[in-house]
């Protein structure tokens, strides 16, 4: 069986390209036939929304890996929601995590001493909104313009532990709470208290 290589050749990319690559070439292509720029001449919105769809598809990892191994049939029955038992790659493809966060949420894990370890979420900062001002021209062109922000960045040195030694406490381990449990006869009570 050929690769298609069909939407890689609309973009002007070859198969192997990264997806910054792919980005760059969507972007060109974007504002070569944008229907704005050529009077919204029919060939140029068709070959726009050819551009725009091969971009969809490229830059999705899992809808690339799709398309390279089965072409654009491949992407058609996808959208179907259709899966193939016998691909070992769509049989079960529910992760064990996404799994007991659908029957049990977000906050199953959280009261557990080993939330941290169960779960390593990377800490975002909120997100950055800047007003820049530019010229209709600006748009219709597309300008390129620096932009200097300061952010607050993890301490190298310390991994932000406040420090280089650092001894986690041993009762709570560093969470500052501690999980407590009392049994009554058959009653059990479980509460939190300050570590």
């Amino acid at each position: 069986m050929t690769k298609e290589t069909t939407l890689y050749n609309v973009l002007g990319v070859s198969p192997s390209a990264s997806s910054q690559e792919i980005k760059k070439a969507y972007r060109l292509m974007a504002l070569k036939y944008h229907p704005d720029k050529n009077n919204h001449s029919k060939e140029s919105t068709e070959k726009f929304q050819e551009v725009t769809r091969a971009y969809e598809i490229l830059f999705d990892s899992e809808k690339r890996s799709i398309y390279d191994r089965y072409g654009e049939e491949g992407l058609s029955s996808t959208t179907t929601n259709t899966v193939d038992p016998t691909d070992p790659a769509t049989a079960f493809s529910m992760k064990a995590d996404d799994l007991f966060t659908q029957f049990f949420g977000d906050t199953f894990f959280t009261n557990t001493t080993s939330s941290s370890s169960y779960r390593q979420h990377s800490s975002v900062g909120p997100t950055i909104k800047h007003k820049l001002s530019c010229t209709l021209e600006d748009l219709y062109k597309g300008k390129t313009t620096k932009l200097g922000l300061s952010r607050t960045v993890l301490c190298s040195a310390c991994n932000a532990k406040g420090g280089s030694n650092v001894k986690q406490c041993s009762q709570c381990r560093g969470r500052g709470r501690v999980m407590m449990q009392k049994q009554m006869g058959p009653i059990i009570q479980r509460y939190e208290s300050t570590c």
